[in-house]
């Protein structure tokens, strides 16, 4: 067993993360545990907890860095369209693309349940809402400028399509719809927006 001046916190922190990472995409969150994660890289649980508040803070900063990968991923897909409804169609099937690519760690995300009196730290939602602004910036424009409205219509239109995709990534899609996961967003997408626009 590594003794803990091996390696330093930040080290530690990082194979931490690196390890849960590897098991989650692999086999899935269930897989997923302090003990599996201390014998991966060669440490005691008790070293786990003097990075980590606990397994629960360890799965919220692997989700994190999945979020942040996300955000990495429209980065470098994402182009302006020549449409705020174009841009915003775009958007969610470069979306759809990562959730294809990373499903279990995707899942993770709707998967860890914390306690109903945890709330999430505040730098998690920051990522979160870092995802909402790159709908609401295409959107501020068909709301004309208005910030709540398209705040909203950000929110709404990510929680329908994060909802389609969870249905399919659980297989229960099928038996509700036979369109495509890339129809059903655009059908929810364009006539969301459409409504939008008429208000």
């Amino acid at each position: 067993m590594a003794r803990r001046a091996d390696h330093t916190r930040e080290e530690l922190k990082r194979m931490i993360l690196e390890s849960g990472r590897a098991i989650i995409r692999s086999e899935g969150l269930q897989s997923l545990g302090a003990r599996r994660i201390a014998r991966e890289i060669g440490y005691t649980v008790g070293t786990l907890y003097n990075v980590f508040e606990d397994y629960d803070d360890i799965v919220v900063h692997i989700n994190g860095e999945t979020l942040d990968e996300l955000n990495a991923h429209i980065l470098r897909e994402f182009k302006e369209a020549k449409t705020p409804n174009s841009s915003i169609l775009k958007l969610f099937n470069i979306y759809i693309d990562f959730v294809d690519q990373n499903v279990n760690l995707w899942q993770a995300l709707l998967d860890h349940n914390r306690g109903q009196d945890e709330q999430l730290p505040d730098w998690y939602k920051e990522k979160i809402n870092n995802l909402f602004q790159w709908i609401e910036k295409p959107a501020l424009k068909i709301c004309n400028g208005r910030k709540k409205q398209a705040e909203r219509a950000s929110r709404i239109l990510w929680a329908g399509v994060h909802g389609i995709c969870m249905l399919n990534l659980t297989g229960k899609l099928a038996s509700i719809d036979q369109d495509s996961v890339s129809d059903m967003v655009e059908s929810l997408v364009v006539h969301y927006l459409r409504g939008l626009t008429h208000k």
